[in-house]
């Protein structure tokens, strides 16, 4: 029987098997939850972004997946309209009329993260 961790289990990582502890000061820990709550990723893979110099990018504001989920319903709904329209030769008002909200909604949405 191996002694190797599972492969279910939290510390298994076979591409990471060294640790590394540090100490840090109040304010420098302060800083590093800071930085971690803003970019949305967890203390690890904060660190090792710092330490490999890779470029952190915050968390687009929770309006952006707002406003990426209308955009793809909106989408939808004009694929949908668009092949019952070739299909039947027709359109159907009030889905149109939807379709046109959703997509004042949208822009409305977007002009509100300027």
């Amino acid at each position: 029987m191996s002694n190797a961790p599972k492969k279910n289990t939290i510390s298994y990582n076979p591409k990471r098997n060294r640790r590394i502890e540090f100490y840090v000061n109040d304010e420098e820990y302060k800083s590093i939850e800071k930085l971690q709550s803003i970019i949305g990723i967890t203390k690890s893979a904060l660190m090792r972004k710092l330490i490999m110099n890779i470029k952190i990018k915050s968390r687009p504001p929770e309006k952006y997946y707002d406003i990426y989920r209308l955009m793809q319903n909106l989408t939808n709904n004009a694929n949908q309209l668009a092949r019952i329209a070739n299909s039947t030769g027709s359109i159907n008002a009030q889905k149109t009329d939807d379709l046109l909200l959703m997509i004042d909604k949208c822009f409305d949405m977007l002009e509100s993260l300027e």
